[in-house]
């Protein structure tokens, strides 16, 4: 093995005091220049060599020491070699000064061209990389000349190209070179005794102790330094930089945010002004028309009564008594009829049993609207409700006066028959409108009972999810269902519920959660309060960490038993009543699944006190079920024979556009429809009940 360096500068045994035979073979040159005393050869750093430590004694392998310093040249009678561009040498030296008889070894390869020598002095070239004080390979440039001279004395000899040359060099490679390895480990040379080689480089331009001795790389160096230093400094500032960048950037994005916010305010509140010019102007529109309205009327009013006094100063005195003996007439059948109603009323007193003696009628004038019900056509409409003071009746008088109205009096092509219709129209938009508004008074439910539920509905739509747990015993068919407490923040109240996800396919329609809702809100407009308070969420509903698309929350009964184990007379309603009601229910959900565990005793929501509960309807509107008025009940007492007044009148105010608005998205048109038949069949079956047993046995008042 050996150690590599890129062509060969310089090759010489110095400072000779005697005379050394000059061996043609560069294995004999060594040979004679290390066994002299001096024991000095020195090769430049720019040459390829391979050296064989085989038959090196272990004196010579122990001291045998490779430095690198500056080229000098040797002025001696020695042998001598030299070598153009050499600047640096390798300087082999076995210290000890005393000769030895054992061969150091063989020059194996120089590794560049040959050339023939130059006279010209040598020029330095400079120097390569700094080498650390571990064994490495250094590559450096190539001279650009080679001229090696062997002397001894006055006698020379130059090698170049010829045959010595060739005896000195084993290859001869291109200015590019082929190296040989380097020594890396001291196991990699054949010492004799198993010494160790002790190999060590040093930059040429250093000394020994490592400091450079060279004023012009250390000027270089230290420009290397500052500039090193100057980009530390400018990685810094570009770090700064970014971070205030960074930051500006996340300033704006905030700022812009706030702007696009204030912006939409803006925007909001522009729009609402928008709105509030255009309520502005309506109203003004309104007050205006209703101002034209007006006027038109104490004209045709004033027309009227200037065309009947005309008509009257036109007429004689013949017509007159024509009219007043009519008059008379009229008064003398008025006064039969008020006898005859007089006696009526003291028959219907004496009746009664109570000292109603006449019927009193109370006017009521409802209201009075008028409006344009077409272009150029005038409408008004005028209700009186009159009623007894009992309140056992009623008499609803709805007017209606149509008629042209403006310019239009004398370009429309109306008759009397299209007033009629109008008015008609007019009539019939009005009752509606009453109905409605009559309907709900009568359905409405007690204030505080409405206010009750309607806190707990809230709190069961947007309460939030506090506690929950698995319903216990879980339920046979595999239904999941949860005990929750729902907390509203604003206030602290908090309720518990029984919360029924929707599942995919309803069970086959025996798990269908949003029917518990349809169950609460018919069973408030019939006038019941029988079925707890429920809400369905939609949208997504997460129970007990769990997903679910949709869920009905049902107030959870607090101290509920199974109804059938509490004596009938602590219900606090006739169980002629409570079943009843119950199939009624029962029979518009087509709800076939009513059995015992259906039927609870508990604290109701309204007033704590203990009453009847009815639970479980997510099996209503099932297409197989069959659920009829005279079927056998849970309690085995027999069809249904007796209806509540308050029940049975409310079922005749059940509307199909109050149906279908009222569970929009729950109900299909097509189970809407199978309802209300459902409903006219109840009507029917509680109509011929009536007919057959008499009113005071089938109606129980409530």
């Amino acid at each position: 093995m050996g150690t590599r360096i890129q062509s060969l500068s310089s090759l010489s045994c110095p400072s000779c005091s005697t005379a050394v035979e000059v061996h043609p073979s560069a294995e004999g040159f060594l040979s004679s220049c290390l066994n002299h005393h001096h024991h000095h050869v020195i090769v430049s750093k720019q040459s390829s060599l391979h050296l064989s430590t085989s038959q090196l004694s272990k004196q010579v392998a122990r001291d045998l020491l490779i430095k690198r310093r500056q080229w000098r040249q040797f002025s001696s009678s020695a042998a001598d070699c030299q070598i153009q561009n050499s600047v640096d040498s390798y300087f082999l030296s076995r210290p000890g000064g005393q000769p030895r008889s054992s061969k150091f070894g063989v020059l194996r390869s120089i590794n560049n061209s040959l050339v023939p020598s130059s006279s010209s002095s040598p020029s330095p070239s400079p120097s390569s990389s700094k080498d650390s004080s571990s064994s490495h390979s250094l590559s450096l440039p190539p001279p650009s000349a080679l001229s090696c001279t062997l002397s001894h004395g006055s006698s020379s000899s130059t090698l170049a190209n010829g045959a010595p040359a060739q005896s000195l060099v084993d290859t001869v490679a291109t200015p590019e070179g082929s190296f040989l390895e380097s020594v890396t480990r001291p196991e990699d040379l054949d010492l004799t005794g198993g010494e160790q080689l002790s190999l060590q480089i040093f930059d040429g331009l250093d000394d020994p102790n490592g400091n450079f001795s060279d004023p012009d790389l250390q000027g270089i160096l230290a420009n290397i330094a500052d500039m090193k230093r100057q980009n530390e400094m400018l990685t810094e500032q570009m770090k700064e930089f970014q971070r205030l960048l960074t930051k500006t950037t996340r300033s704006l994005n905030v700022k812009a945010q706030e702007a696009k916010i204030e912006a939409a305010k803006l925007k909001k509140l522009a729009k609402a002004h928008q709105f509030e010019e255009i309520r502005r102007a309506e109203e003004l529109r309104r007050k205006v028309l209703e101002a034209r309205i007006q006027e038109e009327l104490k004209e045709r009013i004033s027309l009227e009564d200037a065309r009947r006094r005309q008509i009257m100063e036109e007429d004689s005195s013949g017509p007159v008594q024509e009219i007043s003996s009519e008059l008379e007439a009229v008064r003398e059948v008025g006064a039969q009829e008020v006898e005859l109603g007089q006696k009526s009323s003291t028959h219907r007193g004496s009746v009664l049993g109570g000292d109603f003696m006449e019927e009193e009628i109370l006017d009521v004038p409802e209201s009075m609207e008028c409006g344009i019900s077409h272009p150029g056509v005038l409408s008004c409409t005028k209700t009186i409700i009159k009623s007894d003071p009992a309140g056992k009746s009623a008499q609803v008088i709805m007017e209606a006066t149509v008629s042209c109205a403006g310019d239009a009096c004398l370009l429309t092509s109306l008759d009397r028959d299209d007033y009629v219709a109008l008015a008609v129209q007019t009539l019939a938009d009005s009752a509606r409108e009453l109905k409605t508004s009559r309907f709900q008074r009568a359905t409405d439910a007690d204030p505080v009972q409405h206010a009750r539920h309607k806190e707990i509905t809230e709190i069961l739509s947007t309460g939030r999810i506090v506690k929950a747990r698995p319903m216990e015993p879980p339920s046979k068919f595999g239904h999941e269902s949860f005990v929750v407490q729902l907390l509203k923040k604003q206030t602290g109240q908090k309720v518990d519920a029984m919360c029924k996800p929707g599942i995919e396919g309803h069970a086959d329609g025996w798990h269908r959660a949003a029917i518990e809702l349809v169950a609460y809100e018919l069973n408030l407009m019939l006038g019941m309060d029988y079925v707890p308070p429920v809400a369905y969420r939609s949208g997504g509903v997460d129970v007990n960490y769990k997903r679910y698309n949709d869920g009905a929350f049902v107030y959870y009964v607090p101290n509920t038993v199974p109804l059938r184990k509490v004596p009938a007379t602590k219900w606090g309603v006739s169980v002629a009543m409570l079943l009843s009601d119950t199939r009624i229910l029962d029979v518009l959900l087509n709800n076939s699944d009513r059995h015992h565990g259906h039927f609870l005793f508990g604290e109701h929501w309204a007033d704590g006190r203990m009453r009847p509960v009815l639970i479980d309807h997510a099996a209503g509107f099932r297409k197989e079920a069959v659920v009829k008025m005279d079927h056998e009940n849970a309690f085995q007492t027999g069809p249904v024979r007796v209806v509540s007044s308050k029940t049975y009148l409310r079922l005749r105010f059940l509307e199909k556009q109050v149906i279908q608005d009222k569970f929009k998205g729950i109900l299909s048109s097509d189970e809407v429809n199978k309802m209300m038949q459902r409903r006219d069949m109840i009507l029917s079956y509680l109509d011929s009940l009536v007919a057959e047993r008499g009113y005071h046995k089938t109606v129980i008042e409530t």
